[in-house]
Formats: structure tokens, C-alpha cells, sequence
């Protein structure tokens, strides 16, 4: 069974170029939170960056031989849970090259810009 949890960016360094081939950009900074999918192994992680009463989602990355089995959507939804235990925190927002993902969990569509959509979700207390 797959498991999220909190992570030391030192776990992911490694797949940064393979991730950068996809237009995912792996660069830590010190406001950003790490989390990482485990299925016996690392197959996935993210990172949330919290900025004021916003909090941005950066870098989701699945391993490609691990697509197609809900890490993504377990990432993303373990995220969104740690957001919303920060009250604080009042909108969780992503730029997507796929909307349609975030859509699915359902973010809203903002605006698109050079094949980037600004997503965006409410949390609750928001």
C-alpha cells in the first residue's frame, strides 16, 4: 500500500534533470515543504512552497514506470490536507502544464500563459 510522507529534499536531488525533461522543475528552497510517494520505494514527490496566507504546489513528479496508478492524485491530495492544517493558509495554487489533472481534484482554471495554467484551490476555513 502507498504511502505519503514528509521528506528531506536530499531524496529527490537525484531525479532532478530526468524531471527537468518534463518540464518539472526540481529546485528546493527554504519554504518549501517536501513530500514523497512510497510504494516500497520512492515512486513520486512534491513540494509545497507557503508564502503569506497562499501556499503554491511545485514540482509533482511520478516516476514514468509508475504512472496510472493514483500516486499522483495521493500526492496531491496528502498536500492539500497538510495546507489545510495550516490555518493560515486560505488558497492552494499550482502551475499546471496539464489543468486537467488539477481540474479533476477540483482546482479552478485561472488564466493560461505560454502553455501554463494557474490553478487554484480553496481551502476550507477560506
Amino acid at each position: 500500500m502507498a504511502k505519503v510522507q514528509f521528506i528531506q529534499f536530499k531524496l529527490i536531488k537525484g531525479y532532478a534533470s530526468r524531471a527537468a525533461k518534463e518540464r518539472v522543475s526540481v529546485k528546493d528552497t527554504p519554504s518549501t515543504v517536501w513530500f514523497g510517494v512510497f510504494d516500497n520505494e520512492l515512486v513520486g514527490f512534491g513540494g509545497v512552497i507557503i508564502k503569506g496566507s497562499k501556499a503554491r504546489v511545485k514540482s509533482i513528479y511520478v516516476l514514468p514506470e509508475h504512472r496510472g496508478k493514483g500516486y499522483g492524485s495521493l500526492l496531491t491530495k496528502r498536500m492539500i490536507s497538510a495546507a489545510q492544517n495550516l490555518p493560515h493558509i486560505t488558497t492552494l495554487e499550482a502551475y499546471a502544464v496539464n489543468p486537467k489533472y488539477y481540474e479533476a481534484l477540483g482546482w479552478i482554471s485561472l488564466q493560461t500563459a505560454k502553455g501554463i495554467t494557474v490553478v487554484q484551490k480553496k481551502l476550507l476555513g477560506a
